[in-house]
């Protein structure tokens, strides 16, 4: 498996709306499938945080879905900035 420069971060999770560290000291490697070179590490993720991620995401839904297309690219593209 060929690994390549990653920029290191501190591993956490976003979970409703805020940055936060993870509560597991584990990681996941994210890998391309086809080629096996590493692309990141993620944070592994524990049930807890999972769970609030998911009740998170189902609270979130109504409004989100209504949103236009053009209106949830400008949100995922200020996530990334």
């Amino acid at each position: 498996m060929t690994e390549v420069a990653v920029t290191s971060v501190p591993l956490g999770h976003f979970i409703d709306g805020v940055d936060a560290p993870s509560e597991s000291s584990g990681d996941i490697v994210v890998f391309n499938p086809a080629t096996g070179t590493v692309l990141n590490r993620v944070a592994r993720g524990t049930v807890a945080e999972v769970d609030r991620a998911v009740e998170a995401a189902a609270a979130a839904l109504p409004a989100w879905r209504v949103r236009p297309p053009a209106a949830r690219a400008a949100a995922a593209d200020d996530r990334e900035a």
